[in-house]
């Protein structure tokens, strides 16, 4: 099944890797288990993100 939350434990290549899932009454998984990132790790990955993206734009120009 596709999945775009690439923050839950069973999500690889945007494909669950759970065989059957639930979904609740509003279309959620109910088997969704997100990582756990302390705020230093998603400022990292934020910092990590926004320069690579900045050097992208910079190649586009």
């Amino acid at each position: 099944m596709n999945c775009e939350n690439t923050f839950c434990i069973y999500w690889a290549d945007d494909v669950c890797t759970l065989s059957d899932i639930s979904l609740d009454d509003r279309g959620c998984c109910q088997d969704c288990l997100t990582l756990s990132l302390t705020d230093h790790q998603l400022q990292k990955a934020r910092e990590k993100t926004l320069r690579l993206l900045d050097r992208q734009y910079d190649r586009w120009e």
